[in-house]
């Protein structure tokens, strides 16, 4: 069965490790070491109730390693690009890393969320929600939203919408009539990702992907 690769990519201290614990394992530290990178396999249940083999691919950070992660965007299927609210250098890298993956995917290619972390730093935000639309908006992407690691927020909606886009995709309609997709129930960590308490009171997305600012609101 072909994994389904999803790749994270964002600065350093953004919170990537963060969000994926989070998803993973419901956990968050304060203090986490820099990643130099990093692969978390799951069998995860997808929105329509079959089991998909998941890899999420947490990249460095650093500019050190270029060609790891050039290799990381050319097999990956979805990509989370992270910056954090509180640092505005981060989401110029954010920027600089989406038009990377194009230039390596295909201008067409839009499976790419923007996402912006930290955002229970109200007092030290310097990135605005309007200024990333802004910004944002004339790029063709999956879609924008913002989290909280520590607070665990949309951090469950986030993935929702891989994994919605994912199931209505026709790269899944194609690939389930060469292989067998198993329904059978799988002991797997994230097997309650769907069942979670939901933390977040807004749970709000901002599309991209037709270049409207419009609002979808992630179901619960």
């Amino acid at each position: 069965m072909r994994q389904l690769r999803i790749v994270f990519l964002g600065a350093e201290r953004v919170g990537k490790t963060s969000i994926i614990k989070q998803f993973l394992y419901g956990s968050f530290q304060e203090v986490t070491e820099s990643t130099l990178g990093n692969s978390y396999n799951e069998t995860i249940c997808l929105p329509n109730g079959l089991f998909q083999q998941v890899q999420i691919i947490d990249t460095s950070g650093s500019n050190e390693f270029p060609a790891m992660r050039d290799v990381s965007i050319r097999n990956g299927d979805y990509f989370v690009v992270m910056y954090a609210v509180d640092n505005p250098q981060s989401f110029d890298q954010a920027h600089t890393l989406v038009q990377k993956v194009k230039d390596i995917k295909g201008k067409d290619f839009s499976r790419i969320i923007l996402v912006g972390n930290k955002i229970d730093k109200t007092s030290a935000r310097q990135v605005t929600t309007e200024e990333v639309l802004k910004k944002s908006v004339t790029e063709e992407m999956l879609c924008f939203t913002e989290t909280s690691a520590k607070l665990n927020c949309n951090i469950r909606c986030l993935f929702q919408i891989i994994l919605r886009n994912y199931v209505k995709s026709d790269d899944l309609y194609f690939k389930k009539k060469n292989r067998k997709i198993s329904k059978c129930k799988v002991k797997s960590i994230t097997g309650s990702c769907f069942k979670a308490k939901k933390t977040s009171v807004q749970n709000l997305v901002y599309s991209l992907y037709t270049k409207n600012k419009y609002l979808h609101v992630c179901p619960a």
